[in-house]
């Protein structure tokens, strides 16, 4: 359960940029989350609304914008998205190559955090 590791540094983040920018509330968070994170939001959400209990972030808004998947071959430049059970067995579409990197799924980043 990476879940609490993830979102104790998403409490720690916020409650540092809310220090430093003398607010008396945070609002709001906003995440982008790649769908290759392994991040299960339900228990992400229920982490932080514990671990910001008592704090400035009590009740804030956690909202979280899921990145696809999607590969680049590196045989012919083609980018393209894939479902993460299909990367196992992923050919390109174009070429039917099987060398591919990886341009995004794995982000983990947090986009905004709204204070008063």
């Amino acid at each position: 359960m990476h879940e609490l590791a993830v979102t104790e540094g998403i409490v720690k983040v916020a409650l540092k940029y809310a220090e430093q920018s003398n607010a008396q509330k945070v609002v709001g968070i906003r995440l982008r989350i790649g769908e290759m994170s392994h991040i299960l939001e339900d228990m992400l959400v229920k982490m932080f609304h514990h671990l910001s209990r008592g704090t400035i972030m009590e009740g804030a808004q956690v909202t979280i914008e899921w990145t696809p998947v999607v590969l680049q071959c590196t045989d012919c430049k083609l980018t393209y998205p894939v479902k993460i059970r299909e990367i196992a067995d992923c050919v390109c579409p174009a070429c039917q190559g099987k060398n591919f990197s990886l341009v995004s799924g794995r982000e983990f980043h947090i986009e905004s955090i709204e204070v008063i």
